[in-house]
């Protein structure tokens, strides 16, 4: 089981059947430490080099040696088909399938240990370290990173046609690029992009290649103190009308 927040709690009754309660709290550590990653970024082109860096931690929050952690990085991707439903109706059934990509055996130190990875291919990669404690209990934790690049990346599908969009940052101040990742279900498309706040304050067309592409938005100080951006994906014909 996971670590829990445990809760004892007592309640004592008079003769006179009045009664006083109070409870205590506290964490019931799932192992004797935990193992900690922070990448140095979660949004990367594909080639660039994907750094991460590792600790094993007590619940007290001191850093601890020798502790071998498993790090591990996986591509996530979807298989998804249209099934046919009552009425003649279809919809999208996705499911999920995990790749691992490399496999490293750490060593935890008194300072961070770094690992450098290089995904291959644009999509969502997850990194899983794992281990145990001198107990045999497991320890593990993940986190996630998103590639973007060209290639062609299959993404769950929804019966809502909606287009997801994942920014680098969940904050920008004026004069920044804001990076967003599209997530097109497409290998090819024109994409309307405008930026929105109650009026279109940008707009404009762009070519989008692959369905992890990336696309920049410079961040105006008229952007203050939000604004939205909204993309429209069109795609025509792939092939050529039968003579």
């Amino acid at each position: 089981t996971d670590s829990v927040l445990a809760t004892l709690e007592a309640t004592v009754q008079s003769p006179s059947r009045r009664s006083i309660s109070n409870r205590i709290q506290s964490y019931v550590h799932r192992a004797e430490f935990y193992a900690g990653l922070r990448p140095v970024t979660t949004f990367l082109k594909k080639g660039d080099p994907l750094a991460v860096d590792l600790i094993a931690a007590s619940p007290a929050g001191a850093l601890l040696s020798d502790k071998k952690v498993s790090l591990k990085l996986i591509r996530r991707e979807w298989r998804s088909v249209r099934k046919a439903g009552v009425g003649g109706r279809f919809s999208w059934l996705s499911e999920k399938t995990d790749t691992v990509v490399e496999d490293r055996s750490l060593t935890t130190g008194k300072d961070p240990v770094r690992a450098e990875f290089k995904p291959d291919k644009a999509g969502l990669y997850v990194l899983d370290a794992a281990g145990t404690d001198a107990r045999g209990n497991p320890v593990a934790t993940s986190t996630s990173v998103y590639v973007t690049g060209s290639d062609y990346v299959p993404w769950e599908r929804s019966d809502d046609d909606a287009l997801e969009i994942v920014a680098d940052r969940e904050f920008y101040d004026p004069g920044a690029t804001a990076r967003l990742l599209i997530k097109s279900p497409y290998e090819r498309a024109k994409a309307l992009v405008t930026v929105e706040r109650e009026l279109i304050l940008e707009s404009k067309v762009l070519e989008i290649k692959g369905s992890g592409a990336e696309i920049e938005i410079p961040v105006k100080p008229a952007y203050i103190p939000n604004a939205f951006v909204s993309v429209l994906l069109i795609q025509g014909r792939t092939t050529d009308a039968a003579a």
